[in-house]
């Protein structure tokens, strides 16, 4: 009997070990990137940096059609959306056929997200579609 309640014992305090902290809230953000004569970017990726703390910045994979959905690294959890404030917005294009590695332009105007509300983003990348 004794036995039984040791492991008893140890399964519990192993159980209540902090897991971190918990994650902030976070709100659904997702969109189209477009180029400037309207043709949707396939592939590449966006990043939103957030200007109070960078640590809780989102990214988004653009897909084929240009549609993104963004998500919040937090330590190991990876969250749906993005925390709200003020974004500076980078799209980061495919890589060419040289594979070179573009950083991006970044937006000149910054995007807020805020709390309760369903973002749904038409970016426009500000460079000629590539041939």
């Amino acid at each position: 009997m004794r036995g039984r309640w040791g492991f008893l014992a140890a399964a519990l305090l192993l159980g209540c070990g902090d897991s971190g902290p918990t994650p902030p809230k976070t709100y659904p953000v997702k969109g189209r990137v477009v180029y400037t004569d309207g043709t949707p970017m396939s592939g590449g990726s966006v990043a939103f940096t957030l200007d109070r703390d960078p640590d809780l910045s989102a990214i988004g994979d653009i897909g084929p059609n240009g549609e993104f959905a963004l998500r919040t690294i937090v330590g190991n959890k990876r969250l749906t959306g993005s925390v709200a404030g003020t974004f500076e917005v980078t799209i980061k294009p495919p890589s060419g056929p040289e594979k070179s590695v573009n950083p991006g332009e970044t937006l000149a105007e910054p995007v807020e997200v805020k709390p309760g509300q369903q973002i749904d983003l038409k970016l426009v990348y500000p460079s000629p579609k590539p041939p």
